[in-house]
Order: C-alpha cells, then structure tokens, then sequence
C-alpha cells in the first residue's frame, strides 16, 4: 500500500516515522520473535505452561508440516491506517526439506531447501542464489536468510518452532501468562493462550485437536509509546502484527514438488543477492563502494563534536538509531559489546541518534549504561545524506573512508557477522575474505 504524505506535513513526519517502525518488523523475521513467550516465573499458571510445551512437542516430533501463511501488519495514528499483507505457502521435511515460497505481497523472499542445495530468491531483485543445503532444519534457519532476519519476518515464527528448541523459541520475555479459555477459530476449536511483556501481549489460538498455533497476534503499540514523547501525535498509534495459518498438512500428505525451485521467467542466478547488504536488508545501498559523506554532529556530552573527516585511518562503526525503535533495543546491546572488544584497536564506534530531544537520549543512554560515543542528528540532516530510510541502519567505513556494507535492521546473527567484518577490515581485508 502507498501512502502519499506531505513531506513537511504532521501527518507526513508520523507516517514516515510509522513506516521507519513498520519496516523492521516486515523485514526483520528474527525479530518477530523477541515478543514471543518465554521463561515466566514459577508462580504461572501450570495449565498454560503444561500447554505450551504440549505445542512445543509437537511441533519437535513433527516430520513433515505444510500450510498457507498470511501475515498482516496494522498500524493505525490519527484516523489513518496502513496495512501491509504478505502471503507464503510453508512446508517443512525432516531431516533438512524446508520451502517458505512467496505467494503475494511487497515484502519478502523465497526459500527453497530440497535436502541437496539451497536457493533463496529475491523476488525484489528478480535475482537468486544457490548453495549446498545444510544438514538441518536447525542450521537452514540460522546459516540462511532466516536466520539474517532478510526473510521479510514472514512464516518466521512458526519455521523457528521446527529447530533443536521450539520450546525456548516459544517461550521468551514473559512477565505473566494466563491461558484465556477454548474458542471456535474459522470453525476449529482453539485454546487461546495470553502472554504479557514489557514490549507488548502477545496472543496465540493453538488447535485443540494437533497443538499446533493457528494465529499469533501482537501488540505491539506499547512498545510505541517512545514515540509519543517526540511525536506528540502519535499518542492514539496502534501497531497489530497478526500471522495466520490456514490449510495445515502434516505427515506423509505433504507433496514433494514443495520442495522443487523453479526460476521464475527472467530471473538471474548471483554470488551476492543482496549486493552488499548484511543481515536486517532490504535493498541494495547506493553508498557502498563510495566515499561515506562528511558531516559533523554535535555529541551527546555538551560542548563535543564529531567529525568524520578526522576519522581517517581507523575503521568507523556508524549506527542510526532511536529510543522509540524496538529493534535497536535488540541492536544496541549487540554495540556494546563490540565497543567493548574493539575499543583498543584502530575503530570508532559512533551511534547516531535520530531526532529525539537530547533530554531523551540522555535518559536512555545513562539508564542502559552504554559507553560509546553518541552524536545528536536532531533535524535529520544526516540520515538524509545516509539515505537511511528505517532504524536501526548501522554502516562499516573503511580506513580509506569507503563504505564496504550496511546492516539495514536487527538480526540474531548480527553480532557474529560484524565481528567477522570488523576483524577482516582492521586487518586490511575485503569483506569476502576469512
């Protein structure tokens, strides 16, 4: 859906900080997993938790699994609504079979393991790659584009269930958890379960009859609330992210030919699909292979600047970030961890926030204990002139002052993958090489 907003409107600057919110979430998969259920405490109700690791079972002792899966993401502000729909046919088989096929809708990617190679099509780019299939359903979600979260965060969350731990993949970030009672779901009776974190509740129907999760609803407008302190109109935002799935096969019924890829008409096989995109992308960046453009911001401790022409001849970690953004919650501490590791060496780390009051960030920054350096982007001049069009984005600069990748999102494998860059770029190496 296209939403066409006057630049320099209000309901221009909400629809396009909605989108900025919207994107991590239709792009990211990993991501959608931070708000599903885990670990509550002891005192939970037994019946909720004896359910849940009923469907975790069941979902570890299934051979084969097939169903059409729709994805709606909603966000309401102000009267206006913007929806966005993706549609993929599912299917997984033991040991290492697994299709997630896109079947509608702008966002997302095709992939195709058939226990021998691997293809993963971008239907965006028309382009498609191919490799030796991994061994397992397990390491198909973490070695491939599901597990960089550049799957389009579709089927994501019901694939992860079929790894070595559905149970700890079900249950994540909980404070409290009730089972709500039985309900008749497209003519299917459903146990509806409901979870409460800090971010947002979470809802899942589980069939009565298999266990297996028909619906995933969450809410995600607590988490916006950030918003409302630099954005006063967003203050009535709703955010609902609801994945649905219909026509459900199991056991020996599942086809074969789910696992066949075909190129579509006018597709091209590629080494590098996402041309120069790392985990959480979305789009080829036009700024890699360029000089990164020289700005100067002022830092969050008063009275200090940052200039990145002074940069050269160390490697520069330039991340784009908000406090209302859920994912750099995920990506944040990813930072400072290797701001930590790095800090001695020739790299600067410099985190760059994305108009929010200083007061805010401050607040933020001091409440989470971070220690890099952050740089105030009040007006947005610079993520302009980074084209940074969602949070977080965060872009490796060679000692030449070159831009050799960006990482557009969060992903769980970010950290592994940064590290690697960070270690070949120190050492004066391509970004290809280990």
């Amino acid at each position: 859906m296209r939403c066409d907003m006057g630049a320099g409107s209000s309901a221009g600057q909400i629809w396009r900080r909605i989108t900025k919110i919207v994107a991590p979430f239709a792009v990211v998969g990993g991501l959608l997993l931070a708000f599903s259920p885990h670990g509550w405490g002891e005192d939970q109700p037994s019946a909720a938790e004896a359910l849940l690791r009923r469907t975790a079972t069941a979902y570890q002792t299934l051979q084969a699994y097939q169903d059409e899966t729709t994805v709606l993401i909603a966000v309401t502000a102000q009267g206006m609504q913007q929806k966005m729909e993706t549609r993929h046919r599912v299917s997984v088989q033991r040991p290492n079979k697994l299709a997630l096929v896109l079947e509608s809708g702008m966002r997302g990617v095709t992939l195709v393991s058939d226990g021998d190679k691997m293809y993963t099509y971008m239907p965006a780019l028309k382009k498609f790659t191919v490799q030796e299939a991994p061994k397992s359903i397990e390491a198909i979600l973490n070695e491939s584009v599901l597990g960089t979260g550049m799957a389009g965060g579709v089927g994501v969350t019901i694939l992860r269930l079929f790894g070595d731990d559905p149970y700890g993949r079900i249950m994540e970030r909980v404070q409290t958890v009730e089972l709500i009672g039985e309900e008749i779901l497209e003519g299917a009776q459903a146990h509806h379960v409901l979870s409460h974190e800090k971010a947002g509740d979470v809802e899942m129907w589980i069939d009565a009859q298999d266990y297996l999760i028909k619906r995933i609803r969450i809410d995600m407008s607590r988490a916006m609330q950030r918003h409302q302190e630099t954005m006063p109109g967003l203050a009535d935002m709703k955010m609902v992210f609801e994945e649905t799935h219909r026509q459900v096969r199991t056991g020996s019924s599942i086809p074969q030919d789910a696992f066949v890829f075909q190129p579509p008409a006018g597709a091209e096989a590629t080494d590098d699909l996402f041309g120069g995109i790392r985990p959480g992308g979305t789009q080829a960046s036009p700024l890699t292979g360029k000089q990164a453009p020289d700005f100067t911001l002022e830092r969050l401790k008063p009275g200090t600047s940052f200039h990145l022409d002074q940069c050269k001849g160390k490697v520069v970690v330039l991340d784009f970030w908000a406090s209302w953004c859920p994912p750099c919650h995920e990506e944040l501490p990813v930072l400072q961890k290797l701001y930590d590791l790095y800090k001695e060496k020739d790299l600067i780390f410099i985190a760059v926030n994305s108009q929010e009051e200083r007061e805010t960030v401050q607040k933020f920054v001091a409440d989470r204990g971070y220690t890099f350096a952050v740089a105030l982007d009040t007006e947005g001049t610079v993520s302009n002139l980074y084209r940074v069009e969602g949070l977080p984005t965060l872009l490796l600069i060679d000692k030449e002052g070159t831009v050799r990748t960006v990482h557009a999102g969060f992903a769980p494998g970010l950290e592994k993958s940064l590290r690697q860059e960070l270690d070949n770029l120190l050492a004066g190496k391509s970004l290809a090489e280990n």
